[in-house]
């Protein structure tokens, strides 16, 4: 539970542009958060985990069907 609440107050950052200070109190404390949040860039898990999101959407987007465009002569 604990480290999917530092897991959320960073991809809120992130997604926000909110500056670390000013998390809302539903998160844990800034200075704890920003701790695992540098933790985790400078051991490079970041970095893995937008490795991995960007390969399942790229295998996804590769499993699906191309449709071709129908032509706008095909009925007349």
């Amino acid at each position: 539970m604990a480290v999917e609440a530092y897991r959320r107050s960073d991809l809120y950052v992130l997604r926000t542009g909110c500056q670390w200070r000013y998390l809302p109190s539903d998160f844990p404390p800034s200075p704890t958060v920003y701790y695992w949040f540098r933790r985790l860039s400078a051991d490079g898990t970041w970095e893995r985990v937008n490795h991995t999101l960007v390969m399942a959407a790229a295998n996804a987007a590769a499993a699906m069907p191309v449709q071709q465009p129908r032509s706008s002569t095909a009925n007349q």
